[in-house]
């Protein structure tokens, strides 16, 4: 049985069925209530301006917005009591500590609350078990940011000269470096007396001592990755260091090699990172230094090839590697940099860029990847050091590809601008123009302000053309692009499916399917859909999202069906009266066993859920008696009771397991009480008809928070006065069994299964669609709903206005981003749809709005960044084609191998692709210093 746990409070208010106060309040419920007050105004300060070093706790998004919701009511309504907090989906147990699991992801999975709130919480509401505590820390980021750390980072450690007794070590980055070394003694039970000192390395390196200047430096001030090795050396005073005789510190680096090779001998080490474990291959046996500068052996297959160099894995950074080495196959711009034409454009003036820091640091990294010998790899250590100088985007957790590439980039066009004095421009509202004469002046406005290499080779035009749907004004503008966005098919349209409960419990409850739902779709016509299909009117449905047995949310008839995650499993109940009802409310009633169901005085939040719930329509007035309550309760779930003599028809009727309910779906007295036993309410059988509902001590009514794990009040079966329900429009009750009692009188649904190869929705389509059918999508016609409405000049008003691109100008490179990431307020998943490329003859021609262009739209592929696993996880790699030798390689972070065309093609997920148009190319800057296409031959 779980427990929970709760600091001890002077007083405990058990809450009353009766939910009427008296005049003069009593004390405990006034200092009740006072706590809740100061518990919101603590959730509402959790906004204010982070300090560093300060202890933060991890909290499940579900319980906190739960939470919310019950303060916001006051507190008063127990039906959204969140009970007691529970973070069990959150953990993962590793080294002895709490682990944030690695796929969940900030805001929508898990939130942050401080450390004076989070104690607020547990002393007002427990929590289920204090080994679900995830204790975090703030820390001050390079880019001089406070941030909460919500994965600490985590080494690899070793005691010197033992270097094979490997511990794992997490600290926050906020710790300082004296402290992190005192963990790294106790770790190897080494006396604090000792002198100690740690050396660091990658895998492969030379361990070196790092830059700390004194014993307040923060961990994150040394720019440490999961990556590196730290080896702890100790020596007793007034003796020397063991590691300063080179010959010691060139064993150790041969002994830290050593433990990263396969023992299968085939090249393949396996180094624990900070959430994850990736390979390494180490069959060249090459030695790096931290920023890629030394020797690199040659490439086995093909000594000769530049460029055939891996990116060694720093730590959640193969989004980085795979964006990088899809960008260094962009012969043209790689050339730029290798024969240093760069550096006369290098613009430190400019205030938008990083006075041509990531240039510089661009250019080193590009001379390790393609002026050495092909084979093994380099860590972009200085890379990522100088990016996270400037943005937290590489600062440790997984991110997007996309995003870095587009950061990159963007950092490249801003370091190398020509322009050092931007003109301005007024904004041109003469609409009288020409398209061909707008977009070529909108081009010409453009590069008198951004004239960079990156323009020259990538930005194009789009032409965006709006038109209001009611004065028909209509608005034309000619814009840059420089990273074209499509949209999947199965973004447009979802696959749902859902399980329809129908209203008799006794009938079994059935999966259907809908396909092509709109996304523009709200629930009120997916419930359209769905009635057609059960034949019930919509009207009678009650959409419910369950997760084990737990209503998830109850969605909202004006609700988008595009807020609907894949991973929802949808419940249709049919009501007996319209869910609108004027008289009516629907109450959705929980089934839990308990260890005493009959004890009225044990309010308890530790019953289990055993079933789905079931659906009554309880009357809004305050007239219901609890003995109408327990009938309609024990009328809904009587199909599901069976006899306590399950072995034979008895006399009444009644087969087997299942009674025999008469045409209007109740059960006869006679039936009931023969397989239960009289009843214990006379009066029922005086008074009722014939066909009077018995109500069997099988089970007690309680009314219960929306969790169902936490019960505000026990129901009474004989209590006289009418029983006092939450007046809100989503109720919840329980009917409590007796542990035992379960298998003994009840049948449970048997739910049908998934069906995976339909999917509930878009992220699990197996459909492959061809990648000019996005292209086809991008500049389709859509109308701008919601957060999107567009502010018409003419009217002064927000419209749902009809958008429409156009393909104007195309770029010698594309740059082209498949949106596989979906987001939205409710949903964030991975649309797995399998998209055809071409990697020759991709012609765009026909798709092009400026008809007067006469060159035609042609590309070639020439590298892919793939990914697989989920939102906020995964893994990222890249498949690009040589300059040199015109074969094509994939990069999986260190490792580098041969592929074919056909491995190309056959990637499933690809994410970002690059295109080479063929031929000429409408690029109009004029002032380009690119040089040719193929890097110099350095080897």
């Amino acid at each position: 049985m779980v427990t929970t746990k709760r600091k001890q409070e002077p007083s405990e208010v058990v809450p009353s069925s009766d939910n009427s106060m008296d005049v003069d309040e009593k004390p405990e419920v006034s200092d009740k209530k006072a706590e809740l007050r100061e518990l919101k105004r603590l959730l509402d300060s959790d906004d204010y301006p982070l300090v560093a070093n300060e202890k933060w706790y991890i909290i499940s998004s579900k319980y906190l917005t739960q939470l919310k919701q019950h303060l916001e009511e006051g507190g008063s309504n127990q039906t959204t009591n969140p009970g007691a907090v529970n973070n069990k989906e959150l953990i993962v147990r590793s080294d002895d500590q709490n682990v944030l699991k690695d796929d969940l992801v900030e805001k929508h999975d898990y939130d942050f609350v401080s450390e004076t709130t989070w104690n607020k919480i547990v002393n007002v509401f427990g929590v289920v078990d204090d080994a679900q505590t995830i204790e975090v820390r703030t820390y001050e980021s390079p880019t001089f940011d406070i941030k909460i750390e919500a994965r600490p980072l985590a080494f690899q450690c070793a005691l010197y000269p033992d270097v094979n007794n490997v511990k794992t070590i997490r600290a926050s980055r906020s710790v300082p470096i004296k402290e992190c070394t005192d963990m790294l003694l106790d770790k190897f039970d080494v006396s604090k007396s000792m002198m100690s000192r740690f050396w660091v390395s990658l895998p492969g390196e030379k361990p070196y001592l790092p830059n700390i200047e004194d014993e307040k430096t923060k961990l994150n001030e040394l720019d440490l990755s999961p990556k590196h090795q730290i080896i702890v050396e100790t020596k007793v005073p007034d003796s020397t260091w063991a590691l300063d005789d080179e010959e010691a510190l060139e064993k150790l680096q041969a002994e830290l090699k050593s433990l990263h090779e396969s023992p299968t001998g085939n090249g393949t080490a396996r180094v624990a990172g900070q959430n994850f474990v990736k390979s390494y291959n180490l069959r060249s046996g090459h030695t790096n230094t931290r920023d890629g500068s030394a020797g690199i052996n040659g490439y086995d297959d093909s000594p000769h090839t530049p460029g055939l160099v891996g990116l060694g894995n720093l730590g959640n950074t193969c989004f980085m590697n795979s964006s990088l080495q899809c960008l260094s196959n962009v012969p043209e711009l790689t050339n730029y940099f290798l024969t240093n034409n760069y550096t006369e454009d290098v613009n430190g003036e400019n205030p938008l860029g990083k006075g041509g820091a990531i240039a510089n640091v661009y250019a080193h990294l590009l001379e390790s990847l393609w002026k050495k010998q092909s084979g093994g790899s380099v860590y972009p250590t200085d890379f990522k050091k100088t990016l996270s100088r400037f943005t937290s985007l590489f600062n440790g957790a997984q991110q997007d590809a996309q995003e870095s590439l587009q950061y990159i980039v963007d950092c490249l066009h801003e370091d190398l601008n020509r322009v050092k004095k931007k003109p301005y421009f007024q904004e041109d509202e003469n609409d009288k123009r020409d398209d061909e004469t707008a977009s070529r002046e909108a081009w010409e406005r453009y590069i008198a302000r951004d004239n960079s290499v990156i323009v020259d080779l990538f930005h194009g035009q789009i032409r965006s053309t709006i038109q209001c749907p009611d004065c028909k004004k209509l608005s034309v503008t000619f814009d840059p692009v420089c990273y074209y966005s499509l949209p999947l098919p199965s973004t447009k349209t979802k696959k749902l499916s859902y399980i329809y409960v129908p209203y008799d419990a006794s009938k079994p409850v059935s999966r259907h399917k809908l396909s092509n739902i709109p996304n523009s779709a709200n629930i009120s016509e997916f419930l359209a859909h769905a009635g057609k299909q059960i034949s019930v009117q919509p009207e009678y449905l009650l959409p419910i999202v369950l997760y084990d047995n737990r209503v998830d949310k109850i969605l909202k008839r004006k609700q988008s069906v595009d807020e609907m995650q894949d991973r929802d499993k949808v419940f249709l109940y049919q009501l007996a009266h319209p869910f609108d009802d004027e008289s009516h409310v629907p109450a959705i009633c929980y089934l839990r066993k308990i260890k005493d169901a009959d004890d009225p005085s044990l309010l308890t939040n530790h019953g289990t859920l055993f079933d789905i719930p079931f659906v009554i329509s309880v009357p809004k007035d305050d007239k219901l008696s609890a003995k109408d309550l327990y009938r309609m309760m024990y009328s809904k779930i009587q199909g599901r009771l069976k006899p306590t003599d399950e072995a034979a028809p008895s006399e009444n009727g009644v087969a087997g397991d299942r009674f025999q309910p008469d045409a209007d779906g109740d059960i006869p007295v006679e039936q009931l009480e023969r397989a239960y036993g009289p009843t214990e309410d006379a009066e029922a059988k005086e008074n009722d008809t014939p066909y009077a509902l018995f109500v069997p001590n099988v089970f007690t009514v309680s009314t219960i928070n929306s969790f169902g794990n936490a019960e505000n009040a026990r129901i009474e079966r004989h209590q006289k006065e009418p029983v006092a329900l939450p007046p809100r429009n989503d109720l919840f009750l329980s009917a409590n069994f007796a542990e035992g009692s379960v298998q003994k009188h009840y049948i449970k649904h048997q739910l049908p299964e998934d069906d995976e190869k339909f999917g509930r929705s878009v992220g699990s389509s197996a459909d492959t669609v061809e990648l000019r059918d996005c292209f086809q999508l991008y500049i389709s016609p859509e109308k701008l709903t919601g957060n999107n409405l567009w502010r018409c000049p003419q009217c002064k008003e927000e419209k749902p206005a009809m958008k429409k691109l156009d393909l104007w100008r195309l770029p010698k490179y594309m740059f082209v981003h498949l949106k596989r990431f979906q987001y939205n307020r409710f949903c964030r998943e991975k649309l797995s749809t399998k998209v055809k490329f071409p990697l020759t003859g991709l012609d765009l021609t026909d798709l092009v709005g400026n008809k007067r262009s006469r060159e035609p739209a042609v590309y070639d592929l020439i590298a892919v960044s793939c990914h697989s696993g989920g939102l906020g996880g995964g893994h990222y790699w890249a498949m690009c084609k040589n300059v040199k030798d015109g074969h094509w390689y994939k990069f999986d972070d260190s490792t580098v191998r041969p592929a074919s065309e056909g491995d190309v093609m056959n990637e499933t997920t690809p994410y970002i692709l690059i295109y080479k148009r063929q031929g000429g190319n409408e690029r109009s800057s004029g002032t380009s210093s690119v040089p040719n296409e193929e890097p110099m031959d350095t080897v």
